[in-house]
């Protein structure tokens, strides 16, 4: 399964940043995320690393083979510094898994 990722989030965040904290520095843009999902066996590429983030009005292509055993997975944004922010603000979600005994139940 092949998603793209686009971020149409505002350019400023509704929430203050704490600036001291790492990879949430005043160089680094306001608003950006990057989804990591849970439980996932997928190309690394695809893992939504921390520093791997993206802006408002860009996006990102992931793969996910789903060629594992059924399972409630879960994702998230994982930008480094503001994930907690961006969690907080709901940028999380569930992804189903099914396979053929689940299907057999």
């Amino acid at each position: 399964m092949l998603v793209d990722w686009a971020n149409e989030l505002p350019s400023q965040h509704f929430l203050p940043i704490d600036h001291s904290v790492h990879g949430a520095e005043a160089d680094k843009p306001e608003v950006r995320t990057v989804i990591h999902l849970h439980g996932a066996k997928v190309p690394a590429d695809s893992d939504g690393y921390p520093e791997n983030w993206y802006v408002p009005g860009k996006s990102a292509l992931y793969y996910y083979p789903n060629e594992q055993d059924a399972a409630l997975l879960w994702y998230h944004d994982h930008a480094l510094g503001i994930n907690r922010l961006n969690v907080f603000a709901g940028l999380l979600g569930l992804c189903i898994v099914r396979d053929p005994v689940e299907h057999a139940l």
